[in-house]
């Protein structure tokens, strides 16, 4: 009787190294697989809120350097816009002399783009000579400049992005008209 029951126990033993062993892969490939899902969903979260904070230093840059170009046109055209003879000539109906006034001080200060606005809010000189006789495109940005002294803002001019700072011309004569110079 004794003979017959020692196959059983090795047959069992067998089975149950077999399910521990069984057991162990599949606790083994459970294991793994939460460890890379994990990772996965860790380093991607990672990598997202890295790539947030890179955009938002990226955007405060960009605006800090549209700040300075701004500032920095705006104090060019304030120059041309308190120079005596300029508004002068502005207030005048020598205007066939102000656009090559206009592109003298738009190379000195770096501007691509200057134009000269009247009260009734149409281009009367610049360099951009399609513009000169049109209204101008951006009656907001002159509402802005009108109330602050000055106003910038990006705008599109024939297809093209231009940064464009506007500064009302001081001149008793008259109070509405503005200088508006651009940058690409």
């Amino acid at each position: 009787a004794t003979a017959m029951n020692l196959p059983k126990l090795n047959l069992l033993a067998g089975q149950i190294q077999t399910r521990i062993l069984a057991s162990f892969v599949v606790l083994l490939v459970a294991v793994q697989l939460a460890g890379l899902v994990l990772v996965h969903f860790m380093g991607t979260a990672s990598v997202r809120e890295k790539a947030n904070a890179e955009v938002g230093f990226g955007a405060k840059a960009f605006e800090r350097v549209l700040e300075l170009d701004a500032q920095r046109l705006i104090e060019g055209v304030r120059l041309l816009a308190n120079d005596t003879a300029f508004r002068e000539t502005a207030a005048t109906a020598e205007r066939s002399t102000l656009g090559p006034a206009l592109a003298k001080h738009g190379k000195r200060i770096g501007s691509a783009v200057m134009l000269l606005i009247d009260p009734e809010r149409r281009v009367v000189a610049g360099t951009i000579s399609g513009e000169v006789g049109r209204r101008f495109g951006q009656p907001k940005l002159l509402d802005r400049a009108s109330a602050t002294q000055q106003a910038s803002a990006l705008v599109t001019v024939g297809g093209q992005l231009y940064h464009r700072v506007v500064v009302p011309l001081s001149s008793p004569s008259q109070p509405a008209v503005w200088v508006a110079a651009g940058i690409r």
